[in-house]
């Protein structure tokens, strides 16, 4: 009897000692977890991440103590929160990955979809970006939704579908009206179209709601220029390259094109091959095949020609451009 009284109080100690640590695994990863957040809503996104890793670590130490659903729900949401953290710092694969994650792990809510289909955007995945976004749009009505319409949108620009890209742009402004992004993705599919007026006015309208960057002047620079008004161009194209481009690829990238514009090819190619170098888009090869041709050095424009054509192929729609030019030099 006494043995037996023994045994029962030492499972009693052993459920105690499992019960007490599996309470401290799961609040311990709770509280990494507020604390990652806290620092995502901060801005602090390296800060987030690293708490956010201690909490998918030790989560997964302690995954065998909890049911299967409660766990994955756990991981999901860490997932797709460190997954937001390392799109904002320009890591979209890694990004990727996280969303990808936490999607297996059972997360499917519009705001996943959503923020993949940017991150696929700017991996240049447009076609399975437009996946994403229209399944956010299909699930619910939500307060980004505004976002995703004009996500929707780049991704049919970035493949020259630009009258679609209008429709979505047009429904992203029609939710929010001051969405500055909307009108410059719209302006820049207007001059695609070679409506350089409506795209004036939305360049205008991009700049007047505090959008003053680059790509903003870049955009009316090059309406104004296929209108022959040469000297309004110029100006936008000066007020362009002006700004600080802070490390962005994009804003180095449009700075890049506003030099090529004004005639500085070296410089220009100064930044395209910076903004190649922290990002990688394959758009930008062509680019600097065009600043090198302007420059009359041709071996140097057809070796970026080929290297985009490799890459790119006809994503963009600008194959035959491209090989003509790589004719006109005698390659």
């Amino acid at each position: 009897m006494k043995k037996m009284i023994v045994t029962i109080s030492l499972i009693a100690l052993l459920f105690l000692i499992f019960f007490g640590y599996k309470v401290y695994i799961g609040n311990t990863a709770a509280e990494l977890f507020e604390a990652g957040y806290e620092k995502l809503e901060n801005k602090d996104y390296t800060g987030a991440i690293e708490e956010f890793n201690r909490s998918l670590d030790l989560a997964k130490q302690g995954s065998w103590m909890f049911a299967d659903e409660k766990v994955k729900k756990g991981l999901a949401v860490n997932y797709g929160q460190r997954g937001w953290c390392y799109m904002q710092l320009g890591q979209y694969e890694k990004a990727l990955e996280d969303y990808n994650k936490a999607e297996e792990l059972g997360q499917n809510n519009a705001g996943l979809y959503s923020s993949r289909g940017w991150t696929k955007n700017h991996l240049e995945q447009y076609e399975d970006a437009m996946i994403d976004f229209n399944k956010a749009i299909d699930m619910e009505s939500f307060d980004g939704i505004y976002e995703t319409y004009n996500g929707l949108g780049n991704s049919y620009r970035m493949l020259e579908e630009n009258e679609e890209a209008i429709k979505y742009y047009d429904k992203a402004i029609k939710l929010n009206s001051t969405y500055s992004l909307a009108y410059m993705g719209r302006g820049f599919s207007n001059n695609s179209l070679e409506n350089y007026k409506e795209a004036i006015k939305d360049f205008t309208k991009a700049i007047d709601l505090e959008l003053p960057y680059s790509f903003a002047y870049y955009g009316r620079g090059i309406a104004y220029k296929n209108l022959n008004e040469a000297e309004k161009a110029k100006a936008d194209f000066e007020k362009a390259v002006g700004f600080d481009t802070a490390n962005s690829d994009e804003l180095i990238a449009f700075k890049g094109l506003s030099l090529h514009e004004l005639g500085k090819y070296e410089e220009a190619i100064a930044d395209f091959n910076k903004a190649y170098k922290l990002k990688g888009h394959s758009w930008l090869l062509k680019c600097l095949g065009d600043s090198y041709k302007e420059l009359e050095q041709n071996d140097k424009a057809a070796e970026y020609y080929k290297k985009y054509l490799d890459l790119a192929g006809n994503k963009y729609h600008d194959e035959d451009e491209v090989k003509d030019s790589l004719k006109e030099m005698g390659y």
